[in-house]
């Protein structure tokens, strides 16, 4: 299993090799593919850098949406559908908007 760079998860977090349970050589080591952590390490990674599993391996649907995005998503789908469906109209004219911007810019 190979971890994505730490360097490439979410700036402002403390430096990997500050977290107290493992130095920078053997992150560096999972980076490049030398070693493989285990499921609880890589948990436990996942935590220090406040992504989940999936995003840290980039495998899985949501590998790419960090864990905001993913709790943004979660409380949605607590709304009641009204209010879904008036939140849904918003973000769909948001993408429309956005999707002409691109097509315009060329």
């Amino acid at each position: 299993m190979k971890l994505q760079s730490c360097g490439s998860i979410k700036a402002g977090h403390k430096p990997i090799w500050q977290k107290p349970w493992k130095p920078r050589d053997i992150i560096g080591k999972y980076e490049r593919n030398e070693n493989s952590p285990s499921i609880e390490m890589a948990a436990k990674i996942a935590r220090a850098f406040d992504v989940t599993v999936d995003y840290l391996i980039g495998e899985g649907k949501h590998a790419s949406y960090d864990k905001e995005t993913i709790k943004r998503i979660e409380e949605i789908e607590a709304i009641d559908p009204n209010t879904k469906t008036i939140l849904f109209n918003i973000i769909d004219t948001y993408l429309r908007d956005y999707k002409a911007r691109k097509a315009y810019k060329l």
